[in-house]
């Protein structure tokens, strides 16, 4: 499995309490699974990129409705 499945598999597990703890804001998973949470997706990315470098850190948002709000790439692509 690779690190970015594991990492949403990670917040899915504790989706739960990772709502309760940061609604509507944007989180860093690494993947050692330390959790970073920021007001927007752009700073998200920039910290997770700068910090872990691409494709080492899942940026997702969290809330209820995140489940169906899952993206995938597979190349540096970031989009707005």
């Amino acid at each position: 499995m690779n690190r970015i499945n594991e990492q949403y598999i990670y917040f899915l597990n504790n989706k739960d309490s990772l709502v309760k703890e940061y609604p509507g804001k944007f989180l860093v998973i690494s993947d050692k699974f330390e959790v970073f949470a920021f007001e927007s997706k752009e700073e998200a990315y920039i910290f997770g990129v700068k910090t872990f470098g691409f494709g080492n850190m899942l940026i997702q948002e969290c809330s209820e409705s995140a489940i169906s709000k899952v993206r995938k790439f597979h190349s540096r692509v970031y989009c707005k």
